[in-house]
């Protein structure tokens, strides 16, 4: 299955998870003084203002009011505005200065950790999370850190030993059986992630990524219309999601639905005109319909950056570039990445290669 699961999407997921676990447990009464800057900055941080937080937390720390404890709060909290806004660097220094001032809090490991992880520093992160989970190894969120990791190296077994922990500590909690599954997923274990999912689902059936991530589980095992109930409920849930639309644009094009497919794939871009994605399964769709989808493929790729993957597939869509080429740009220095690249570049070289025989049979 091409383009299933979405690294993104975790990350996204993981960044905000880590945003609330930081909110409640880097928090410290401050001293008189540099305590308002500091309350606000906590409540910034909680609002998703995080720009404000920055300045109200860098207010606070430059006071020269704070305790040592305080101080390492407020570091902390600035940096977790700071991965917010995608400002990594001075991410890792904040929380470097919280672990200075603070050592034995593991909440500041955590967050650099989780700094590294949004860089794809995986090594970094393991090593910050082992030290966390060194200090409490009874908080599930750090075993779920630290199998994220595991599982973005295709480290899977040792992924789900992780996420094996944070499931016995914390059953009640869909995201633990949530992440497991994921991994399931990507090792092929789809019945296991099915039963994670289940579970997941049942533990918060308002969460409408579970609810896209178990249709992803049956597009895997060719359940196309079981999937399809599993997306419509995703997207009626989060409308706005283009992953999900984008998802069950695909399980329609394997039911040979293409207009139905086409229609979701156009929806999708609407909601995300940089999705590469949809542009790509929009047109194949349309070709598959019989419908010439060149000049729609043309007008999606003006906003689209060929620099990433996978836009050399758009360029070979629209005959820039050759099999060859999208090939060698589907290669990737992250092993996980690497071979599910490759495993898509073969798919839409074989639908590159449908298309271009229908052309020719129809000259």
């Amino acid at each position: 299955m091409v383009n299933s699961v979405s690294t993104g999407q975790h990350r996204r997921r993981f960044g905000a998870l880590f945003a609330l676990f930081a909110f409640l447990f880097v928090a410290a009464p401050a001293l008189a003084g540099g305590y308002d800057d500091f309350s606000d900055g906590e409540a910034a941080l909680t609002e998703g203002n995080y720009e404000l937080a920055i300045e109200l937390y860098t207010r606070a720390i430059r006071s020269g009011e704070l305790s040592p404890e305080n101080l390492a709060s407020a570091n902390s909290g600035r940096g977790s505005a700071y991965i917010e806004t995608g400002n990594y660097d001075r991410a890792l220094l904040d929380f470097g200065a919280a672990i200075r001032l603070a050592p034995d809090d593991p909440w500041a490991w955590i967050g650099r950790g989780q700094a590294y992880s949004l860089m794809a520093e995986r090594e970094d992160a393991i090593r910050e999370f082992d030290q966390a989970i060194r200090l409490n190894a009874g908080e599930a969120y750090f075993w779920v850190s630290r199998g994220f990791e595991y599982s973005e190296l295709g480290q899977y077994a040792q992924a789900i030993r992780d996420f094996d922990e944070a499931v016995a500590l914390y059953p009640m909690a869909s995201y633990t059986w949530l992440y497991r599954a994921t991994t399931f997923l990507y090792s092929g274990d789809y019945r296991a992630a099915l039963d994670d999912l289940d579970e997941a689902v049942r533990l918060d059936q308002e969460n409408a990524y579970a609810w896209a991530t178990r249709g992803a589980a049956y597009s895997y095992l060719s359940q196309y219309k079981r999937a399809i109930g599993q997306y419509d409920q995703s997207i009626a849930l989060d409308p706005d999601d283009a992953w999900t639309w984008n998802l069950r644009g695909i399980a329609n094009f394997r039911l040979a639905r293409y207009g139905e497919a086409a229609a979701d794939h156009a929806h999708a871009l609407r909601l995300d005109p940089e999705y590469h994605y949809s542009a790509i399964w929009a047109y194949l769709a349309r070709a598959r319909a019989g419908e010439d989808g060149g000049a729609e493929l043309k007008e999606n790729a003006r906003r689209l950056n060929f620099d990433t993957w996978p836009g050399p597939v758009v360029l070979l869509f629209l005959g820039k570039t050759g099999p060859d080429v999208v090939l060698n740009e589907a290669r990737d220095k992250d092993a996980m990445r690497d071979q599910g690249q490759r495993c898509e570049a073969q798919f839409y070289l074989g639908q590159h290669a449908v298309l271009e025989n229908r052309q020719d049979a129809a000259r």
